[in-house]
């Protein structure tokens, strides 16, 4: 690998349905950031895809300014075990001999930032919910409860398992690598002082103000 390669200095890894393509969106916007054309690579998040190889990931930040942050958001990485993404069973099966996500990350990724933002569980397993009934990977019949049971490769109710995930990736980073946001309060209620806990914690300009859509 080239020691010109351009890494991530942030990973948005979730939660699902929790303000993170808003956030990724007002990121894009701050002068100090270059951002690559794929939000969610996934890289660390399924089996298949990690082993496509280091050199895959990283292309999506080829040529990217080093002047300037860059990062990725993978709701995926939001957990513990990485799991196949294309098996054939219904059930989610995870390679075991692999470290945990937290710990592939730091491998490649010792100096990363990690941004979590965390929504009520159970409002975001409703939108969860939601957003799989409209990509039709169930019947609107079926219920929250039974789709989240036929269903788990969905993950609907899992990722909301905030502290089991939480406690996995802050066993294995620094804590002032890793910055908690909460949707209700840092995204709903007061995005200015949301965005500038980010843009802070970045290292890159509190002044701007993306504009408003």
């Amino acid at each position: 690998m080239s020691i010109d390669t351009r890494k991530p200095d942030f990973l948005l890894i979730g939660a699902q349905k929790s303000g993170t393509s808003w956030l990724w969106d007002k990121l894009e916007q701050h002068p100090e950031t270059q951002l690559p054309t794929i939000k969610e690579i996934h890289h660390f998040g399924g089996v298949e895809n990690y082993f496509s190889g280091i050199e895959n990931y990283y292309s999506h930040f080829l040529g990217l300014d080093k002047k300037l942050i860059t990062g990725e958001a993978s709701t995926s990485y939001f957990y513990d075990r990485i799991p196949f993404w294309n098996n054939s069973s219904r059930e989610i099966e995870y390679h075991d001999s692999l470290p945990s996500i937290p710990e592939l990350v730091k491998q490649e990724l010792p100096d990363v930032k990690i941004i979590v933002v965390m929504r009520d569980p159970v409002e975001r397993a409703v939108s969860a919910y939601r957003h799989w009934l409209r990509q039709g990977h169930f019947s609107p019949l079926s219920g929250l409860k039974n789709a989240a049971i036929n269903h788990p490769k969905t993950r609907i109710v899992e990722y909301g398992y905030y502290e089991k995930f939480l406690k996995a990736w802050e066993k294995v980073f620094n804590s002032d690598q890793i910055l908690k946001l909460i949707f209700e309060k840092d995204i709903v209620v007061n995005s200015k002082d949301g965005l500038k806990k980010v843009y802070r914690f970045l290292d890159i300009s509190e002044d701007f103000i993306p504009p408003e859509p």
